[in-house]
């Protein structure tokens, strides 16, 4: 009797042991999955990361484009006012009967 009970004993642990190795095996499977995802999803974070920096780097960029053409517009502007100008000094030395 107590060995018919020893190995209904030893058939309930070892079924326990099948399935905890089974469970075991499960989870480093789903661990493996769950890293090279992390990895993939690393990577595309950085690949990201990347691209907004040099996204930053061309905004900047263009802003001192602007800041450039800016100045030179206003360099023209004032250029042009003073040729206006002298234009205009130019125009009232002339006697008004040969305008």
């Amino acid at each position: 009797m107590e060995l018919h009970i020893a190995q209904n004993e030893t058939r309930n642990v070892s079924a326990e042991l099948f399935k905890s190795k089974n469970a075991y095996e499960e989870s480093v499977l789903q661990l493996d999955e769950v890293r090279r995802e992390n990895k993939a999803l690393s990577i595309e974070i950085k690949d990201i990361m990347d691209s907004i920096t040099e996204g930053g780097k061309s905004i900047h960029e263009i802003d001192k484009i602007c800041k450039k053409i800016e100045a030179e517009k206003l360099e023209l502007e004032a250029a042009l006012a003073e040729a206006e100008g002298a234009t205009e000094q130019e125009e009232n030395k002339v006697p008004p009967c040969f305008l």
